[in-house]
């Protein structure tokens, strides 16, 4: 059930964090014709937030169960 939980909150915060760092223009800021590796870059960056924003959250849900 755990690792059920922990999975859910993964994919919704890189649906989120994937939502937020669309808002960037990367165009202004890579070079042109270098589209495959801003989709990557956009995939890793979301996916760092992600992990960021699930151990913070955890973190929280954790202290204040046992606090």
């Amino acid at each position: 059930m755990k690792f059920i939980l922990r999975v859910a909150l993964y994919l919704t915060c890189y649906v989120i964090s994937m939502y937020g760092w669309m808002a960037i223009d990367f165009s202004k800021l890579i070079h042109k014709g270098r589209t495959l590796q801003t989709q990557v870059l956009l995939i890793v960056l979301s996916m760092s937030t992600a992990y960021l924003m699930a151990q913070l959250i955890m973190a929280l849900m954790i202290r204040n169960v046992f606090y």
